[in-house]
């Protein structure tokens, strides 16, 4: 439907790329799986000689690993819930004999309420080295990259990233720290590590002004 092809016509090993997919439609693609499922595939498994078979089990694998959270809080929730069954049978035996009134007891004050502890603003306490490493596991994220395996002082365009994946590298930055960086900063020969020294620019920067 996106590539305005036939369904039998597909060839599922064959990549997508090779099948004539470009950017837009990869986004398009990602949106209706992400609408479908609630699972926001990178775009590397899509333009990265990725298969419809190499999606189909990346979903999967995402879908198998949301599963079993909910079911094993389910799980834990349903256990105790069997408990109260003995408790209540023996309580009901004494029933014949008048319960004791307890006399009422004073009511204990209130605890003071405990302030709920302020969350630092983004730029507050935020060291080189955690910006470093932050950039580093989105970078990973989003090229489907190891994070050990980025060298943060090479440019990213040589590592493969793309105007798109630039695009989606801002974005989760700007999520985070609430900073908008330009793309130029991430594609023309930016890399991990001067991209971290912009963001701590930009943080102070609002620091100070604030």
């Amino acid at each position: 439907m996106v590539m305005g092809l036939r369904a039998e016509r597909i060839n599922v090993s064959r990549p997508l790329n090779r099948l004539g997919m470009d950017s837009l439609m990869a986004v398009e693609l990602r949106n209706r799986i992400e609408r479908r499922y609630q699972i926001k595939l990178p775009m590397v498994q899509l333009l990265k000689d990725g298969t419809v078979t190499t999606v189909a089990q990346a979903l999967a694998t995402e879908l198998n690993s949301t599963d079993t959270t909910p079911k094993s809080t389910a799980d834990n929730a349903a256990a105790p819930a069997a408990a109260p069954d003995a408790p209540a049978q023996e309580a009901a035996a004494p029933a014949l004999a008048p319960a004791p009134v307890a006399p009422a007891s004073a009511p204990e004050p209130a605890a003071a309420a405990q302030p709920a502890p302020q969350t630092p603003a983004p730029g507050h306490a935020t060291s080189d080295s955690e910006l470093l490493d932050f950039l580093k596991q989105e970078v990973a994220v989003v090229m489907g990259l190891r994070a050990e395996r980025i060298n943060v002082s090479r440019p990213l365009n040589r590592l493969g990233m793309d105007s798109l994946m630039a695009v989606e590298l801002r974005n989760r930055i700007e999520r985070r720290y609430q900073i908008k960086l330009p793309m130029v900063q991430l594609l023309k020969d930016g890399t991990v590590t001067t991209v971290a020294q912009a963001l701590a620019t930009e943080l102070n920067s609002t620091d100070t002004s604030a």
